[in-house]
This record gives C-alpha cells, structure tokens and sequence, in this order.
C-alpha cells in the first residue's frame, strides 16, 4: 500500500519533468560511520532513497546498477551488481543487492543508476558506473548528452592526438572496433569520463582534472544540465550539474545526492538543497565543499594543463582565511588580485619567486590597507603575462 501511494506521487512529481532521464543516487557516510552501522531510523531513510531510484526507473528501462566503496576497499573494485532490465522489473534482485549494499561489508561510499540510454548500445547491463581502473577504482555516473563528436574532438585535441583513446579505447559492447562500425555503440558517458581521467591525469589533481574537463565542455556551448554526474575516487563523492538537476541532504550518519528528491517517505523529511547551474559540490566524510560556477572559472585553450593555471581556493566559502593554490612560470612575473562584484581591486600580491615554487597563498580578507572586508562574493584573479584566469568565492563573517 505505501509503495503504491510513493509510485502515484512519483507520478505527480514527473509530471513537469522529463519522463525519459538517467537518475541518480550517491551516499557517503560520516567519519566513524559505515552503511552497517547505522541506526534503524538511518537505515529507513537510505532505504526511502533507494526506493526513490526504483520508482524512478520505471521511466528509465535500460537498466540498473548499484557500486560501494568500502572503509578499507581493495583495488580493483566492481559494482555489486549491473542489469539490463528496469529495476521495477528486475524487483527482488535489485532489493537483494540493495541489502548486501547497506549491510554487508564496511560501506564507506555508495552509488546507484538506473539508464534511459540516449546514446550508444541500449539492450546491455548498465555500463554506469563507469569504472577507470589504476591505482584505485574510479567511478562516474552521469545524466545527460553530449555529442560524441565533440568529446572526441576534445580528447584528441581536433584528431591531432588520439594516443589516450588508443591507451584507453571507449567500449562498444560487441558493436565492432569503436573507430569504425562499433561508433555507433560508443556511449557519450563513457568519453566524458575518459575526458575527465586524462585531464587529472595531466593535472594530478582530481579538482583541477574535473575542472578542466567540465570547462572544456561547457566552453563548446553544452549546458551543465547535460553534464549532471557524480564522481569518485572511494575517498569523496564529486557532484556536479545543471540548476535543480541533482540535490543534496544531510542526515545524522550521511551525507545522500538524489537525481529527484523524494515526496514521501522517511527520506523526504530531509531537507533537500538542489545545486545551482554549473556548481560542484565536493563530499568527504568530515563535511561538504561548495564551488559555484565550477566549469566558468578557469580558461583553458588546449586539452593539456599550460603554464598558467589557478585551481580552485579552499575553503569555499571561508570565514577565517582561503589557500589560493595556482601554477605558474617561475620566470615570468605574477601576481593575485582579489576584486568586488563590481570590478574595484581591493588586494593584489605580487609572486615572490617562492610563492611560484611553493603554488599556494593564503589570503585572510583583508584589503591593501589592512581593512577588513565585508561579507560578500569577490574574484580571484590570477595575472600572469597575458593569462588572467578568474574565479569566484565567498567570504562569510
């Protein structure tokens, strides 16, 4: 009966939504938390969340996954369970594995799928999460579209490169070599995350990589809301997507992202708080980090990191004072400006040659007299030559 009267809201709920997306589901718990652990109330409502996605894929039939990251997870790692059938009609299997997900075994890090495919071969298992095997398992689930031919180009700098998709060649489920006849059967997610691991692999930073790789899609006119993913390493959950796309809650053992927060059940009493268009928000077992117009605020020219680079400050936002953490030619002079929403300098520093070899500076919000600055949002801007590479953040008294 109460699954009947959460199906007929969900009914309600996607009246002015799209019928035909992926959804989507993460979890992370807190220090000193696994999903074993939890009290009976928490386990009622990650189970309210998990009932959310199998309402869900009814309007999303190709498939279902669900993957955890333990405490002490060993590498490589696979999803505990992947089906080509929807999850509503794949019932008890899909509740079985949601048991072994939330009560078997140390869970640090839980994410689920259930696919509507838009791109690429459909009548298989749920290729979400996309896993990038190297000295741990990376993972990436995503909603949305983005043209295969774009990504490509992107990758491969125009065609000029094609050496990390020769390394890492895009899957073509049996479809044939993905260069020729097997294209067809690429799926665009895929190459989104192979995309991603070749910009952290050239940055060696996860922020930095995602940074990149979200900006160079954006910059080519793809709006976030076609880029609703969540990414992780086994250690933190890396949120990212358009306005109202994906949102987030909080509860007393966790921290839950949900592609549709739920209307009824022991989970819709959470407070939901959906991302703003183009935000990432970074998820660790200690807290949450938030980076506003993640993929507008560094400007890139090529797919390889260059000599000017300004990666996101920390914390965001910061009340006390924010490490600025940048790359920059030890030979060429540089400085950090910080600016108000209107365009007035109120600091600016110049780069020691140490502050280049160390790539970091810390800022306490004050201006170049000393006077301590009111709340409110400023710029970053990193000079360096002709680079001047921008970024938002917020101060909070």
């Amino acid at each position: 009966m109460i699954r009947n009267i959460l199906l007929f809201s969900f009914l309600i709920m996607f009246w002015v939504q799209p019928l035909s997306a992926c959804r989507l589901w993460a979890v992370c718990t807190k220090t000193d938390v696994t999903l074993n652990t939890v009290s009976a109330q928490e386990l009622a409502i990650l189970n309210s969340e998990l009932y959310t996605l199998y309402i869900q894929s009814q309007y999303n039939p190709n498939g279902w996954a669900l993957l955890r990251y333990d405490h002490e997870q060993t590498y490589p790692l696979e999803p505990l369970m992947r089906s080509e059938q929807a999850a509503y009609e794949d019932s008890a299997i899909y509740w079985q594995t949601v048991n072994i997900l939330l009560q078997e075994g140390a869970g640090k890090i839980g994410i689920g799928h259930v696919r509507a495919a838009t791109s690429g071969a459909s009548n298989i298992p749920n290729p979400h999460p996309w896993l990038f095997h190297d000295d741990r398992t990376y993972s990436f689930a995503h909603n949305g579209n983005v043209s295969k031919d774009l990504l490509y180009d992107l990758i491969t700098n125009q065609g000029m490169d094609q050496s990390w998709l020769d390394e890492h060649p895009p899957q073509t489920f049996g479809g044939g070599n993905w260069q020729s006849d097997g294209w067809s059967s690429v799926v665009d997610s895929e190459l989104i995350m192979l995309l991603i691991m070749q910009q952290v692999s050239a940055y060696g930073n996860i922020l930095a990589g995602l940074q990149s790789a979200f900006s160079m899609i954006v910059g080519q006119g793809v709006s976030p809301i076609m880029i609703n993913s969540i990414f992780s390493d086994g250690e933190s959950l890396y949120v990212y997507g358009g306005a109202n796309g994906l949102s987030i809650a909080e509860s007393e053992c966790c921290w839950s992202i949900l592609s549709g927060p739920p209307s009824d059940g022991a989970s819709a009493n959470l407070m939901w708080e959906p991302l703003s268009d183009g935000e990432l928000i970074v998820i660790h077992e200690t807290g949450v980090e938030y980076y506003p117009s993640f993929a507008t605020i560094i400007t890139t020219d090529s797919v390889l990191p260059e000599t000017v680079n300004l990666f996101p400050a920390y914390p965001n936002p910061f009340n006390g004072q924010a490490t600025i953490d940048f790359k920059v030619s030890e030979n060429s002079p540089a400085s950090v400006a910080i600016y108000t929403l209107m365009g007035h300098e109120v600091f600016r520093q110049q780069l020691s040659p140490a502050d280049k070899v160390r790539g970091s500076l810390v800022w306490a919000p004050f201006d170049n007299h000393g006077k301590l600055l009111p709340s409110n949002t400023y710029f970053i801007q990193l000079e360096s030559g002709s680079k001047h590479l921008n970024q938002k953040i917020l101060f909070i008294k």
